[in-house]
């Protein structure tokens, strides 16, 4: 027992003591006096381990190659002196939180950052933006923390670039006018399992892109501004292009307006995104204010505002929802769960719409030229203290409601009204129909409604085409 203590002691020894001679060990040589020699032939002379190629090890107790991610990519080429895609290079960051002053990690292409996690890898800036993004780099396992009173400030600021995130928190809090969490230019942003929160400023945008593309899957957005005069917007999508975002949660509570995702142009898509916006001012869930054509399936957007609650905003291009719920609510104002005007086009399918409180409640309001066509929709829309409507059209296009469930109830409340002016008034088809002053209201003497085959719970009015309908005693209901 002696012996074998020796020999593992001796052994141990080796990497840090001078070496003289052979050491053999059960008859074979493990050292020639020069260091370890290993099975193949290696031999390391000391126990520190041997330096990764392309890698920098950032440490902020002074035991890796730089004590911050600044000073390891400004030393990029004695590191990482020709980084591409056969040769990409690592900037790996301990725990820590590492206080940069107001200086500005600059990413550059083919270099990745990462950290040990969010929970634990922060870096912390008061610069105009804390990381500013390359080509074909990546951002990983930490959190970036921006805090300062800059007119202008973002937390990462990606252009021209295909840019990776994963397992990010970006955090950016401002006293300032504009800032933005990610902002993204002429970009591809792929995007997973992160987190942006923003606090404060005038305006302030969790993720804006202009325009962009790629995928945002799993992230978690919160805005918040607790100071007037102030617009936050949770996600703003420009120009002609925009990222996918799916299995997502998008928070915005504003102190005036808010907005939880708003897309201006771009083609754009959404699947499972869950939007929660409460606002002192006006308030809208999603706003589609642009020639593309969205198309949101599963998911929610919820509205509580004091002002104008807008759920569901289609203010141009063409708009589709599918299995999606819809709840927007006012203390003091108008409320649009839905809303379509100047000349947009929307579909819903298998969707529930709710709208209850403040003045006016229009569980559909169709302006302009605004266009609808309504499958399988539930709508309910209640308490209004003037009007309450489940859908107004005073558009001078038709509307279509096909086996859907239309509710109004409280102050004076119709389940369909239309007040459009020339055109054709719109069909409803196997539908069921509530109103307490009237199921279906046609205030149009120049275009007939078409109702079919519908159950009618509160009569009905002049200049419709009906056939097939029925009360709630399914009595006929034929139209005056």
């Amino acid at each position: 027992m002696q012996r074998v203590l020796c020999v593992l002691l001796g052994v141990l020894l080796v990497p840090t003591i001078g070496l003289v001679g052979d050491i053999v060990v059960d008859g074979k040589v493990v050292s020639d006096g020069t260091g370890f020699q290993f099975p193949d032939g290696s031999v390391q002379s000391s126990a520190a381990h041997p330096k990764w190629s392309q890698v920098a090890i950032v440490d902020l107790n002074g035991s890796g190659d730089y004590p911050d991610p600044v000073e390891a990519m400004t030393d990029l080429a004695t590191w990482c002196p020709s980084p591409s895609a056969a040769t990409p290079c690592l900037v790996k960051i301990l725990p820590g939180t590492y206080g940069l002053g107001t200086q500005t990690v600059t990413m550059q292409p083919y270099v990745d950052i990462e950290g040990s996690g969010r929970k634990y890898t922060r870096i912390s800036t008061s610069a105009a933006t804390a990381v500013t993004a390359a080509d074909n780099s990546a951002l990983r396992s930490l959190k970036v923390i921006n805090e300062s009173a800059l007119s202008s400030m973002a937390g990462v600021s990606i252009t021209s670039a295909e840019f990776i995130m994963s397992d990010v928190h970006v955090e950016v809090v401002s006293t300032g006018t504009t800032c933005y969490g990610i902002y993204a230019s002429n970009s591809v942003l792929t995007a997973e399992s992160f987190e942006v929160t923003v606090n404060g400023g005038e305006t302030s945008y969790g993720i804006f892109t202009d325009p962009g593309a790629g995928l945002l899957r799993h992230a978690k957005v919160n805005v918040t501004t607790v100071t007037g005069p102030s617009v936050a917007e949770g996600m703003r999508f420009e120009g002609t292009s925009a990222p996918a975002v799916v299995e997502s949660e998008v928070s915005v509570s504003a102190a005036d307006d808010a907005v939880g995702i708003g897309v201006y142009g771009p083609d754009q898509s959404g699947r499972d995104v869950r939007i929660d916006v409460e606002a002192a001012g006006n308030g809208t869930g999603f706003k589609h204010d642009g020639s593309g054509i969205v198309e949101l399936i599963g998911g929610w957007s919820w509205v509580q505002s004091t002002g104008i609650a807008r759920g569901l905003d289609a203010v141009a291009g063409v708009t589709i929802a599918r299995e999606s719920q819809i709840n927007a609510s006012s203390t003091s104002d108008q409320v649009f769960a839905v809303g379509v005007s100047s000349s947009a086009d929307l579909t819903l399918e298998r969707v529930t719409v709710i709208g209850g409180g403040g003045t006016a409640v229009y569980g559909v309001r169709l302006t302009a030229n605004g266009a609808a066509r309504l499958t399988d929709v539930i709508v309910d829309a209640f308490d209004g203290s003037v009007y309450t409507y489940g859908i107004e059209s005073v558009s001078s296009v038709p509307f279509t409601v096909e086996r859907c469930t239309l509710t109004a109830s409280g102050g004076g409340s119709w389940g369909v009204l239309n007040s459009g002016a020339g055109g054709e008034g719109g069909t409803i088809d196997h539908s069921t129909i509530s109103g307490g002053n009237a199921a279906v209201r046609n205030d149009n003497s120049s275009a007939d409604l078409f109702v079919g085959n519908s159950k009618l719970v509160g009569g009905v009015t002049s200049n419709l085409t009906c056939f097939g309908n029925y009360d709630a005693t399914y009595t006929a209901v034929g139209c005056p």
